[in-house]
């Protein structure tokens, strides 16, 4: 069990590209991503680290 619940996609329709993005990429969409979107600019940061390894 997680101390913080993961946001739902439709809490954070700013991130809706780099999430589909990583959902393409990795077959789908990590836990992680979706609680550190309490944070939007975390996300973000993580999905461009993430882009800059996969790519």
């Amino acid at each position: 069990m997680t101390h913080i619940t993961p946001r739902q996609r439709e809490a954070v329709p700013e991130l809706a590209p780099m999430l589909q993005m990583v959902e393409a990429s990795m077959g789908f969409l990590p836990t992680s991503m979706m609680t550190m979107a309490h944070w939007p600019e975390l996300t973000q940061a993580f999905g461009g680290l993430g882009a800059t390894i996969l790519n």
